[in-house]
């Protein structure tokens, strides 16, 4: 347990990344948000909350590939434990779209 939260403290502090909405970023998501329901500790599902908020719950940009809405995963899951309709609506629309 201390070792994941040293990497799950060392990820937050150190993300920077250009494209916060791309598969890379999706990856680490998941596995933070993964890391808060486990380790109980509301920083990190604040910290994921911030960060999707200032993303607006958005997919990346390309409408055909798998990569841009790796993301919504972890949408999906925050959905689900907060039953926030804003965490989910533009994951819809780009599925219903697509």
């Amino acid at each position: 347990m201390e070792v994941s939260r040293k990497v799950a403290d060392w990820q937050i502090k150190n993300f920077q990344s250009k494209r916060p909405t791309d598969w890379v970023s999706g990856v680490m998501y998941m596995g933070l948000f993964d890391w808060a329901e486990l380790s109980k500790e509301e920083k990190y599902d604040k910290w994921l909350k911030g960060v999707f908020g200032k993303q607006y719950w958005q997919p990346h940009g390309r409408m055909y590939h798998a990569d841009d809405v790796v993301v919504c995963q972890t949408y999906i899951d925050m959905y689900n434990k907060h039953k926030n309709p804003d965490m989910l609506n533009p994951t819809v629309a780009r599925i219903d779209w697509v």
